[in-house]
């Protein structure tokens, strides 16, 4: 659904940063279990309003911290469902 909506994924180094690469290592000094991540971590994801299965409002992220907030999706959903 991500490549169908143009959603793309993040290059390695802009999610496994410094920072992250910091707190792994925390972890295995003090021994901590690393489990392998459960979803895509370089999907950027989007955000959408569909309605009837159809999307009509899409924000595509440049960046993972690059996101509508609450209020614009419920503002664009109430725009699109307002009679």
């Amino acid at each position: 659904m991500y490549g169908r909506l143009g959603a793309g994924r993040a290059p390695w180094w802009r999610i496994y940063s410094p920072g992250t690469l910091r707190i792994y290592a925390r972890a295995v000094l003090a021994r901590q279990r690393l489990r392998p991540p459960a979803e895509d971590t370089r999907q950027l994801g989007a955000d959408a309003v569909v309605v009837d299965g159809v999307v009509r409002v899409l924000w595509l992220p440049r960046s993972p911290d690059d996101r509508p907030s609450a209020a614009d999706v419920v503002a664009a959903a109430q725009q699109l469902l307002a009679p």
